[in-house]
Formats: C-alpha cells, structure tokens, sequence
C-alpha cells in the first residue's frame, strides 16, 4: 500500500501529510459537534444553490485516483484497512486520517468517466463500508485541527462528490461533522484557521441548500480577508499565524489557495465576494507573496516549521490555480496574475517580479533580479522567528537569525534539509551547537529591520542568542549581496561560525583558480571561492574554511513524522571560524550570482563595491559603478559616500542612497520600528541641503520614506 498512499494536505500542497501547515496546539476545540443546518431553499436561490454545487463537485473531482483499485482491493469486509492504526492519537502525523484520504480517492475514480472504476457499484459499496466503519468507531486525535478541520477536510470530498447516493444516514452523519466558525473557542478562529473552519460551513450550506449557512460562511471569509496586526494579512503584505509570525508561505498560502477557491465557486450567486475582498487577495499574492516566490520555489523561510516537509519549498506551484481565478475576477489584475502563473510553471520570465521589498512587520527582507534571488531572514523581540511543534523543525533553532537563501536554479537546497548542520546555516553567525528545546524563538534586540527603495535595500539585525552577540547587516545591489558583521562575542565553549553557504553539491568548487578536494578544509588567505555559478568574494584576503562531500542524516531528526532511515547527499559548506570565545570578531563578504572562473576572477581583481565601515556605530556599502550606497546607522554619525559627498544623520536608522539622474533618492527607516524624527543632511563640497524623515509608528513602523534631494552623486 506504501507505494499509492495519497494525502490531502491542507495548506502546503507539495507536502505529504495533512498536518502540513494546520495549527495542532492540543486544547481547546469545540465542545460539541453541531446539529446538521437543514433550512429549505427559496425558488430564488435554486439556481445559486446548483450553481454552487454543480462547481464545488468539478472542484472536489479534481483530486487523484490512481489507487483507488488498490484501495478496494485491500480493505476488509468491515470497511476498514489493516495497516493503519486506528487508534493513533498523534498530534504530528494522525494515521487514522489515511482513512478517509482513500475513500475520497475512491469517491474520485466512482465519478471520474477516466477511470476503469467509473460509477463500479462495488467501489460505491466500498465507501459506503468505509465511511459506516469510520462514523461507528469514530477515531479521535489529541490535536484539536484534525478533530475539527483534518478530518473534515478529507470527508468532504467524499461527502460531495456523493452527495445524491449515500445512505441517508451517512449522508447526515457527514454533514454533523462539518462545523463553522460558532463553534470553536475564538482563539482558534483567526487567519487561515477561520477560514478552514468557514469552508466547512459553506460545504455544509451547499449540501444542505441552507442560504443561512451560505451567507455566514462567505461573512466570514470576507471578514478575514483584511489588513491587520492581528493573525492574517499585515500591512506590508506579509502573513501572521501562530503570532507575529511570517507565515506566507505556510497559512498564508492556503489563505490565498482557499480564499481563491471559494470566491470561485460563489462567483455570480448572491453569496459572491464583494470587489474591494478581491481585489485586497489579489493585492496580497503580488504586492506580497509574489516577492517570495522563485519559480517552482516559495521561499523555504516564509514556511515556517513546513520547511522540515519532503518537497518544502515548491509551494508555488498549487499558486497557479489562484492565479487563474483572481485573473477572472479582478480583471485589472489579471496581466500581472497570469504572468506570475507563467514564472512558476516555467513558460514565462525567469524571475516572478524585480526588486527589493522589506517586510517590515516580519522582520524579511526579498531581492529578486533578472539572474538571482535572495532573502535574509531575522528576527527582533517584536516577532517570532522560528517554532518548534508537533515534532516538526526540530532543529531548526537558527533559521531566523540571518538566513540567506542563494538561488538561481531553485533546486540549489531542494530536501537538504535531512542531512543539514543546522549550526551551518547560510548567511547565519552561531556557535556551533544546535538547540532543541522551547517552541517559539525570539530575542531581545529591537533594532532589527531594513530600508528599501524598491530598487535596492539595506537590512540590518543586532541579535544575542545563545551567549552570542553581534550586528549583521546586507546590502542588496544589481549583480550582488555584500554581508557585514562586526561585534561578534562569545562565551560559548563552542566556536562561533558565520556561514556563507551550505548548499547541495553541485560541480567542482574553486578556491583563486584551484580545485578544492573532498572533505573539510581551512583554506589559507583567499580572494574568491566559487561553486554552482555563485560566487563568494571576500574584500580583504580572508581564511575560510570549507567542506565538500557526502553528510548523512534522517527525516526523523528533523521531523518526527518520517521515518529514521539514513539519508545522504553530497553538500558543499563555506564559513568563516571566527574561533572559541571570540572577543570583537568580524567578517566582510560578497555574493555574486551568475559567475564563472574568468568573471569572477576578474570581479574580485575590480570590485565595484567598497566597504566604508563596517564597526559597532556604523556599517555602509558603497557601490560606485551603480551610484548606490547602503548605510546602517546604530548612533548619529556621519559617513563619507565619496569625496566631496557624505551623509549625516542625527539618529539610529537605516538609509539608501541612490543615484537618480540629477538628483539623490534617500531611503530611511527606523528599524527599531517607532515613530522617529531623522534629519538627514547631504552634504557636498558646497552646500549643505537637510531632509526631515517624519518615520511612523504603529502599524507602519519599520516602513520606508523615499525623499529625494537635487544633489548629484
């Protein structure tokens, strides 16, 4: 049965198993299961009620049914299958759901005119035994999502798709089930959880012809779909859940997926979306998650613990079905929504959209060019970084403390993360130890954050963890990323590393023109390595260390849903040993995408950025041949962009400069994320010209104000 095994996931598509992205804390849910809503329909809602329904089956039909043979082959007279365990309570993986995942396979192949199954009145009395079994024994979890959403979810299908030849008995027993979001205690009813619980209802409005059911459901789902500080959509088009969250790739995805689905089906009927709802969903899959998404790939740091699924990662692609339906309904959408569909499937611009955008209410910063794509994840004490629950992400302890995913292809890390040194992850400084324990990761600092033109951008982060300290900034420009760190302490027994890349091994790797051999290594000084087409610069002569070769590890380690079985893969590791207890450590880089022997070579001999000052007050970039300067202020200070041109500041922010014909375009935000008044003052050999930057507060803060000075560079 292995090999045809079948699972709705309920948020991530290209994950294996229905817990995916559902929250699984294990209190709370209902107190009690509703009565079936039986209200007679109208003669003046037969037509919406059909409508409806006629679209919810096309859309239920569309799941896979290619063991439904073996599914009916192997399952006992009772209705029931041996291999699964029936009293499973787990809150990570609930075995018993597996169940009702087959009948609603078997349900598909019943009405697929595909299948050599088609309308087989043995499948029919499969299912039947299937569902009989299931409502008599009634299996319960310890997590209260697949007690009131999993299993519901699953059971829909079947419900749906056979809906007019179920045993009138079944038929209520399935619809006693779905439940609305009356039912659970308020606190589980926020973001995408509200709308799995909205979904329900309008399934049960559908099946029922209850106009009452059909309008609170698509109330309710109307009302989530807003800009809030709460769990959901923020005001910079990141994703909250479980807290200050970014989730945009984990809830926020179904939140997207689902809203989209729904809104089709009501499309046209009384029951539809209103225009402004939308538009707001349209708005957030481009202003927002578009940003994320690299082809196939939605950024492995926006999925939150999902990054520990097999096939995290591609979450883009079960995108493209939204794509097309906000496209028919918020037609001056539409050019952009398709084009996104395109770049994920392949037919379309290598990138998903360019620019540099920083989620200021997550704590994210995204660059996407032409040949590139990075991200830096981090975290301040006013957001969670990282969770740790229902056995999943392990140890993912580091993810949220300067995480750089590199990507050109977008299968540079695909299902590493078994054989992974979570110690070693890219872009972070940590000691070499990985922690285990707790749920949420968070830290103390407040300055953490970033400012962006929309062109270029600058993110900064101060972090202590782990008796380890120091400030990283990155400077985001056209062809790279320059990575600053300074302060860097330690009491920790082990040594503290900051990783330039842990990626899978992709041909060889060169360190100044030589071939690097198999194993770990410490490199003498060093101008360039280069790997996979990205390479790694270093402005002064730097001793990096190195690792090339096969690492073993398990799923299980990571997530304790898989299994223990080992797994290998060969991975190349480049860091920087800053040593046992370091005292004032730092380190300089940069990453150059798109690169071979002969143009990196020759990059590294030219560089067209210069490290202006890289300390405890200040950290800048400057790049000359763009006329692009990035500069992280942690006091009022000054800084020399070139002769004749500096900048002052007279207080802790955030700014980019930029050349924009004869003028200067400043960016500047707080990244303490308060209200603050900064005077910026440019000054050149002869003038002295004062910009006041009214920052905000409140739900903006941390947001970026663009002024622009006649000033040339």
């Amino acid at each position: 049965m292995a090999a045809c095994r079948w699972f709705i996931a309920p948020c991530l598509a290209v994950t294996m198993f229905p817990s995916a992205c559902g929250s699984q804390e294990t209190v709370g849910g209902p107190r009690s299961l509703p009565e079936p809503v039986l209200i007679a329909a109208t003669p003046t809602d037969a037509q919406d009620f059909n409508l409806i329904k006629a679209r919810l089956q096309a859309q239920q039909a569309q799941g896979s049914h290619g063991c439904a043979a073996e599914h009916l082959g192997s399952q006992a007279v009772d209705g029931h299958w041996a291999d699964i365990d029936y009293n499973d309570r787990s809150q990570g993986l609930w075995r018993p759901i597996e169940h009702l995942d087959r009948l609603g396979e078997m349900a598909v192949a019943y009405k697929s005119r595909e299948s050599r199954l088609f309308r087989d009145q043995r499948l029919l009395s499969g299912i039947v035994r299937g569902l009989r079994y299931w409502f008599d024994r009634r299996p319960r979890s310890d997590s209260w999502w697949y007690n009131t959403i999993g299993q519901q979810k699953s059971l829909s299908r079947v419900l749906v798709l056979l809906d007019d030849e179920l045993p009138e008995d079944l038929r209520r027993a399935g619809i006693g089930l779905l439940l609305d979001p009356k039912h659970p205690e308020v606190r589980y009813t926020t973001g995408q959880n509200l709308v799995w619980y909205a979904t329900e209802q309008l399934v049960r409005g559908t099946l029922t012809r209850s106009a009452a059911d059909l309008t609170a459901a698509s109330e309710a789902l109307q009302r989530e779909i807003r800009i809030t500080t709460e769990e959901g959509i923020q005001p910079d088009y990141s994703f909250h859940q479980h807290g200050p969250q970014l989730a945009n790739g984990s809830y926020g995805h179904g939140f997207i997926a689902d809203n989209a689905d729904n809104a089709a089906l009501l499309q046209g009927t009384r029951f539809a979306f209103a225009p402004e709802k939308l538009a707001l969903l349209a708005d957030y899959l481009l202003e927002g998650t578009r940003y994320m998404i690299r082809g196939r790939l939605l950024d492995y740091s926006t999925g939150g613990r999902g990054v520990t699924h097999m096939n995290a990662g591609e979450g883009a692609l079960a995108l493209r079905a939204a794509c097309d339906q906000l496209a028919a309904m918020v037609p001056d959408r539409a050019a952009d929504l398709i084009a996104l569909k395109h770049h994920i499937e392949g037919t379309g611009t290598p990138y998903s959209v360019v620019g540099n955008r920083h989620f200021w209410r997550s704590d994210f910063m995204t660059h996407q060019r032409p040949r590139f794509y990075i991200s830096a994840k981090m975290v301040s004490r006013r957001t969670i970084g990282s969770e740790i629950l229902n056995g999943e992400n392990l140890q993912g302890f580091w993810l949220p403390y300067g995480l750089t995913w590199i990507i050109q292809r977008g299968d540079e890390y695909r299902d590493i993360f078994p054989v992974l040194d979570w110690a070693r992850l890219p872009g972070v400084t940590a000691p070499h130890v990985v922690q285990g324990t707790g749920k949420w990761y968070t830290q103390p600092h407040a300055f953490v954050g970033g400012a962006s033109d929309g062109v270029y951008g600058a993110a900064a982060m101060v972090f202590e963890q782990l008796a380890t300290r120091g400030a990283k900034a990155w400077f985001f420009f056209d062809d790279e990323v320059v990575a600053l760190g300074t302060g860097i302490t330690s009491t920790r027994p082990e040594p503290v590393n900051t990783t330039l890349d842990q990626t899978l091994l992709k041909g060889p790797v060169l360190a100044d023109g030589r071939r690097i051999r198999l194993g770990a290594s410490t490199l003498g000084p060093t101008s360039w390595v280069l790997h996979g087409g990205v390479g790694y610069v270093f402005p002064d002569w730097t001793r990096a260390a190195i690792k090339i070769g096969p690492q073993v590890g398990s799923w299980k380690a990571i997530n304790d849903r898989y299994s223990d079985t080992a797994v290998s893969k060969d991975v190349m590791t480049l860091w920087i040993d800053h040593g046992v207890s370091p005292g004032n450590a730092g380190y300089a880089y940069v990453v150059v995408p798109g690169m071979d022997e002969q143009r990196i070579d020759a990059y590294a001999r030219r560089l067209p950025v210069r490290v202006v000052a890289n300390t405890s007050s200040l950290q800048a970039v400057v790049h000359d041949w763009l006329g692009v300067a990035g500069l992280v202020f942690q006091s009022p200070g000054t800084a020399e962009i070139r002769p004749g041109l500096s900048i002052q500041v007279d207080r802790p922010c955030i700014v980019v400069l930029a050349r924009q014909g004869d003028q200067l375009r400043v960016a500047v935000a707080n990244p303490v994320g308060e209200a603050a008044m900064v005077q910026v003052t440019v000054m050149t050999s002869d003038t002295q010209m004062r910009l006041a930057f009214d920052l905000p507060g409140g739900d903006l803060g941390g947001s970026t104000r663009i002024l622009a000075a006649p000033v040339r560079w």
